[in-house]
């Protein structure tokens, strides 16, 4: 009856879980509440995970990578506010979510490996070692 149709594309309808979701399932899993705490994420949280992160009580989300096709702000605009990553404290009682800063996981190999993307060698200060 639905077969070949639009409504089996929804994300409700599947059984992949997201990131987020999955952390605040694991928190209910070992007993430890989210509220009042902050979530790490590496993209900005879509909608549907937004409306569980203001339901659990959480503060503060950290993303480092953009979701244009969130509607996280639109739909939930008085439950959450998106700031350009200044540090201030969170106000009126809404969830802050801000870009995190710092190195992002695409440059992990270069800061944290012995060798550069390209494979050439470097000592342990970060000077890249002649062949």
């Amino acid at each position: 009856m639905l077969k070949g149709t639009a409504v089996m594309n929804l994300t409700e309808y599947g059984r992949a879980v997201h990131a987020e979701m999955a952390a605040l399932l694991c928190c209910a899993r070992v007993g430890v509440s989210p509220a009042g705490g902050a979530l790490y994420c590496t993209t900005f949280p879509c909608h549907n995970c937004t409306k569980h992160i203001v339901a659990a009580g959480l503060r503060q989300v950290f993303y480092v990578e953009p979701y244009p096709k969130s509607l996280a702000e639109e739909l939930h605009g008085d439950a959450v506010v998106v700031t350009t990553g200044e540090a201030s404290e969170p106000t009126s009682g809404k969830v802050v979510f801000r870009p995190s800063t710092g190195a992002g996981p695409r440059r992990f190999m270069d800061l944290f490996s012995m060798t550069v993307s390209t494979g050439r060698p470097m000592d342990c200060k970060g000077a890249v070692l002649s062949k």
